[in-house]
């Protein structure tokens, strides 16, 4: 035995005796030459029989010789055996090559395999060959067994049986099993099922799947650290196809990419069977979505497949790093992609807030009803009924309305302030749409996605409807068209939303003559917020009217709030235009003059719009 020579060089030189010579002297020579490769260290994995070693030397030579890389399995056996009746009796020798990887087929069968296991115990492997697909489908040596002859194994073998370190290298095992999955999914069902001849690309998928799922059980059943991934799935009892979709979302949200029904259901179906039994999976009343821990959010106006899926926040940050989020994180992943809501931070307050103190009186006491220790003493009071006592929702409604510029936006963003809250603003211009249908689906999701938002917030933000009148519209009595059809099913859509709102909403309107009258008893706080009076007024100069602006401090409000009937809004522009105009003055003059501000109060006042003036007071319901 030559110790120098590789198993390529010995397989040569038999396979050349072989394929040349049948003389006793070189059958001795090959009986040395097989002896050898079968005490060949480099060859053990294999587990070659004697039977083997003289195919598998003529193919080599032969491809060596004559460039011969593709075989029929009979003239192959034919260089080593005849008739070819006596070859058709040795094509299990050429089954057990393919079985151990030292040569392959285009087509192979699997059995007793799903994408979860390998093979079942005590049974045959995944994978079997038949001889009537060889005697259709040639023949050719496997990749792996040619670096073995060539001595060009990969030095360093994935580690498949120590404990995970941490959980960012469980993940990263995940993540790899994803993506092999993923890449199984893109053949067709009818491609990859089982006890099939299917083509070897698709066979190979579906092994490494199963390879590298094996691979992560087996490094876990080692490993004493229990990750944050397992702890949630013991939590919720969930089964490997729910773990399955969990992991992906976290890829998915990860890789920036979106999860529509139909690609999560082919990740974790074996056929169109299972694919339709595994919706479940996705129901609202499921594990998943029910325990909130994946949100499903309606699909685009453009999108064909389905709704869309991602990962709750928290989720999403307790598998990767075992740690929650805070109420701006939590913000940041609702808004993201949303188009019906925009965020507001707020700087107002009730000190600002030129209202008569009887009326902030009014606000801030409906205010204590929101919180918790004030609703348990009207529990207690039996003012909801004993009935209604578990099931009292902690909302509250307000409308304010009132001519524009009397302060009610403002004035949300001093309710917001005051319960140190933000303000998500929506208005009609954002919740309708010229697509039939579409105007409906927003308004479900307004509440749908807000109720999602106040659930997984420790301080939820304030629901702002700006300009209402446009939403909150008289239904029409008779329905003569399919406009109007749409239009009474928005405001039903509405009224119910309403209905059960669990929150703190605020709407606005100018024109609170156009609402239904079914919305009155939806609104727990009915205000108007009147013109100001002169001495508001006062006030509203005085705040719009900083000192810093020069000549500010010389001029007389009492007589411009005597003068002119303004609302807040309207003194605001005013003061900007004066001063705008006092700023691009040279030298000594600039500075603001009284004649500034009386000249834009006459235009102000006299390019007023035509309006209806109210009483000034207020109605609480």
């Amino acid at each position: 035995m030559n110790n120098k020579k590789l198993p390529h060089q010995i397989f040569y030189e038999l396979g050349e005796f072989i394929c040349n010579s049948d003389t006793i002297i070189e059958s001795k020579k090959i009986s040395k030459l097989v002896d050898t490769l079968l005490h060949c260290k480099y060859l053990d994995r294999f587990n070659l029989t004697e039977d083997e070693l003289p195919v598998i030397a003529s193919a080599w030579y032969d491809m060596i010789e004559n460039s011969c890389n593709y075989w029929d399995a009979i003239d192959l056996l034919k260089m080593v055996y005849a008739p070819k009746s006596t070859c058709l009796n040795k094509l299990p020798i050429i089954i057990g090559l393919l079985e151990k990887k030292v040569i392959y087929t285009e087509k192979r069968t699997l059995r007793n395999a799903t994408r979860k296991k390998l093979h079942i115990e005590d049974q045959s492997p995944v994978i079997s060959f038949s001889s009537h697909s060889l005697l259709e489908n040639g023949v050719v040596f496997h990749r792996d067994f040619v670096k073995a002859l060539l001595d060009e194994t990969d030095d360093i073998e994935y580690d498949r049986t120590s404990p995970y370190s941490n959980n960012k290298e469980f993940l990263n095992d995940w993540m790899v099993y994803l993506k092999k999955l993923e890449e199984l999914s893109w053949h067709d069902y009818e491609d990859r099922q089982l006890n099939a001849n299917i083509e070897v690309q698709t066979a190979q998928d579906l092994i490494q799947v199963i390879d590298h799922k094996n691979l992560i059980d087996t490094r876990l059943k080692v490993t004493k650290q229990n990750f944050p991934l397992n702890e949630l799935v013991d939590e919720y009892q969930l089964d490997e196809n729910e773990t399955i979709i969990l992991v992906y979302l976290v890829k998915q949200e990860l890789d920036g990419n979106e999860s529509n029904s139909d690609t999560i259901l082919k990740m974790i179906s074996n056929d169109q069977h299972e694919h339709y039994l595994n919706r479940k999976y996705l129901n609202p009343d499921g594990r998943l979505i029910g325990n909130g821990l994946v949100d499903k959010t309606d699909s685009s106006f453009m999108m064909i497949r389905g709704n869309s899926y991602r990962l709750m926040p928290d989720v999403m940050r307790r598998i990767i790093t075992n740690s929650p989020l805070n109420d701006s994180e939590r913000m940041d992943f609702f808004l993201r992609g949303n188009n019906l809501f925009d965020l507001k931070d707020v700087n107002q307050s009730f000190d600002s807030l030129i209202l008569s103190e009887e009326l902030k009186k009014t606000i801030k006491v409906s205010l204590k009803t929101f919180n918790l220790k004030t609703t348990k003493v009207l529990e207690n009071w039996q003012l909801f009924g004993e009935d209604n006592k578990l099931n009292r929702q902690q909302n509250l409604l307000i409308l304010l309305h009132g001519e524009p510029g009397t302060g009610k936006t403002f004035a949300a963003g001093a309710i917001a302030n005051s319960l140190n809250k933000k303000i998500l603003t929506s208005n009609a211009a954002l919740i309708q749409s010229k697509w039939v249908g579409d105007s409906e689906k927003n308004i479900r999701r307004l509440f749908i996605q807000y109720e999602k938002i106040s659930r997984m917030m420790n301080n939820p933000p304030i629901l702002l409807i700006n300009e209402a009148d446009q939403l909150f519209s008289n239904r029409f009595s008779s329905t003569k068209s399919s406009v109007d059809v749409m239009h009474n099913s928005m405001q039903n859509l509405l009224l119910e939303g309403l209905e059960s709102f669990n929150g703190l909403l605020i709407a606005t309107t100018n024109h609170i003559s156009s609402f239904d009258k079914a919305y009155s008893r939806r609104f727990h706080l009915k205000l108007e917020l009147p013109l100001p009076g002169i001495h508001e007024r006062k006030k509203l100069w005085d705040l719009h009217l900083p000192k810093s602006i020069p000549g500010a401090d010389g001029i007389d409000i009492s007589e411009l709030a005597s003068l002119y009937n303004l609302t807040g809004g309207q003194i605001s522009i005013i003061v900007k235009n004066a001063v705008t105009q006092a700023a691009v003055r040279i030298g000594k003059k600039r500075k603001l003059e009284i004649s500034d501000l009386y000249k834009f109060c006459e235009i102000e006042q006299n390019t007023m719009f035509d309006r209806t003036i109210s009483d000034i007071g207020f109605a609480v319901s």
